[in-house]
């Protein structure tokens, strides 16, 4: 649902130095090291990114494929590592103040990196000593990132928003586990078991997967927010389900006589969505994936889609939500209407209705008017601006849909953890929202009282259950 922007990483220096030396140990032997003596330290009117050091031994020289560099130092003031060739190509990170450890990666098919000290995008003052440089070869053998893995606790993730992306947004295990996911085969999917127990069949490709394979979780407060919202035996109807995250983890929380409607109109996306939501079993409800696209009115419409990696972005709108992102390839799909979807799938009951469409959430709201009366579900919905303004709507248009539907709405803060009630959202909103009808507005309050305390994301590094 909604998509963010890098941001800090979690945990004290010493907590993520302890966790990245035990997880490479699990997946790696370190093949040269030494420790280096010298402090570098930049001048008050240094420029941001100016080179200070470069450093080039039988430890940072240790380039190819899967081969990692763990460094270890202090640092002041503002301050990048990077691992690159002459052509600027590999792997850089800015080091947080005081005790750091991290690990970089190498260009691709590059023989000899080198690791370059520099200046950080503040300039000025600074200084950092490295402590330690080693260079770890991945073991041959079982897959490196699933044997990682261990799962998650679901709860609320202040910052979470940084996974998205395609950069690490941490330096220390969470940075291992992205090298190991995007260094699997292509198209290989990794079998987990997520937070409470749920068998997790990972796609090997796309941004969604990638912010799951880095963090453990995906968009966890809203998750934690179905999980309240969500009866035993309910039902969810998952408007653009994509990849089908959270069509997997609702199966098993409204359990084996729940239903769970997975809505997704890209033929590509449905390949990964049927994978992965192919390992239900019977503590599961009953799961069906719908070929459409919902709207106002029943129709044809062309989807445009985006590169694998950003697939999340498809839409029916005329262009992306982020101009950067290319089309790749159109396709006509059938449209049809939330009421008649409910009415057509014999369903007796909705309890929550999740829509992110990217733009097109008006459009599915104007074809939802019975199915909101009869039902009154919590509708989860991502209010996107730049997304809404290519579709020809607005947020104040979302939003005055959703009020007139007789909800009340909740802000759903993945990067806050937090959910809040608001009066009128700002016109450049990105967040994901719940509708709630007014009447069940105490209700809803509750049981968000009940969500998990925020926190970090679990590590997920160690021996698989």
């Amino acid at each position: 649902m909604s998509k963010g922007s890098a941001g800090s990483a979690s945990g004290t220096p010493r907590q993520a130095a302890s966790r990245l030396r035990e997880a490479l140990r699990r997946v790696a032997t370190p093949v040269a090291g030494r420790p280096p003596k010298r402090a570098v330290r930049a001048r008050r009117s240094t420029p941001a990114w100016a080179v200070l050091a470069e450093l080039h031994d039988a430890a940072t020289a240790r380039g190819g494929p899967g081969t990692f560099l763990r460094v270890a130092g202090r640092a002041r003031g503002s301050v990048a590592l990077a691992w690159w060739d002459d052509a600027g190509r590999g792997d850089q990170a800015e080091l947080p103040g005081g005790a750091f450890e991290l690990l970089l990666r190498p260009p691709p098919g590059t023989a000899a990196p080198r690791l370059t000290v520099r200046a950080g995008p503040r300039g000025g003052a600074a200084r950092v000593k490295l402590d330690a440089i080693e260079s770890w070869a991945p073991r041959p053998g079982p897959d490196g990132f699933a044997a990682l893995w261990r799962p998650p606790r679901l709860r609320p993730c202040p910052g979470w928003t940084r996974f998205y992306g395609d950069a690490p947004a941490d330096a220390g295990p969470a940075r291992l586990r992205d090298a190991l996911w995007t260094q699997r085969p292509a198209g290989r999917d990794a079998e987990l078991v997520w937070f409470d127990g749920i068998p997790l069949r990972l796609p090997g490709h796309g941004s969604s997967a990638r912010a799951l394979a880095q963090s453990g979780l995906y968009e966890p407060l809203t998750l934690c927010v179905l999980r309240a919202v969500l009866p035993t035996g309910g039902t969810l109807v998952d408007v653009g389900a994509n990849v089908g995250f959270f069509s997997r983890a609702a199966a098993r929380w409204a359990g084996p006589g729940g239903r769970v409607l997975a809505v997704e109109p890209s033929a590509r996306e449905r390949a990964d969505l049927q994978r992965v939501l192919g390992n239900f079993g019977d503590a599961d409800a009953a799961l069906s994936v719908h070929p459409v696209a919902l709207g106002a009115a029943a129709g044809r419409a062309t989807l445009r889609l985006a590169d694998a990696a950003n697939a999340g972005l498809n839409t029916l709108a005329p262009a992306f939500a982020y101009d950067a992102v290319p089309t790749v390839e159109t396709a006509e799909v059938r449209v049809t209407t939330l009421d008649a979807l409910v009415r057509d799938a014999d369903v007796a009951r909705v309890d929550v209705v999740k829509i992110d469409v990217e733009g097109l959430e008006g459009d599915v709201l104007a074809g939802a008017a019975e199915t909101l009366a009869t039902h009154r579900p919590v509708l989860l919905v991502e209010v996107n601006a730049p997304a809404l303004g290519h579709a020809g709507a607005s947020v104040a248009e979302l939003e005055a849909t959703l009020r007139d539907a007789g909800c009340s709405l909740w802000v759903l803060d993945e990067d806050e953890a937090a959910a809040r009630p608001v009066g009128n959202l700002p016109a450049d909103a990105s967040v994901n929202v719940a509708a709630v009808p007014a009447e069940r507005s105490a209700w809803f309050g509750e049981r968000l009282r009940g969500l998990p305390a925020a926190g970090p994301p679990r590590e997920v590094t160690g021996t698989p259950p």
